[in-house]
């Protein structure tokens, strides 16, 4: 994990780590065009995510639902709870 001028640069599989998504799930969000443009730094196998940018897209292009669902997963995951209470 690196910083860029204040933005947390990542790979593919540490953005998904924190987004609190599995790298399958990731890849997908990329292929679907969900996550695109400004959070690709650089291009293929090399290119890393910005991981701010990457959550704001997510948040305006997925459901709403599904958007909660994943903060929820990423805040039991911090809690150190397993499951959606």
């Amino acid at each position: 994990m690196r910083y860029c001028h204040g933005m947390q640069i990542v790979t593919k599989s540490e953005a998904a780590t924190i987004l609190g998504v599995s790298r399958p799930c990731f890849s997908q969000y990329l292929a679907e065009g969900k996550v695109d443009g400004q959070a690709i730094v650089g291009s293929g196998h090399r290119a890393r995510i910005d991981v701010d940018i990457a959550r704001e897209q997510l948040r305006k292009r997925l459901e709403p639902v599904r958007f909660l669902v994943l903060l929820c997963h990423k805040c039991n995951r911090v809690a150190g709870r397993r499951g959606v209470d």
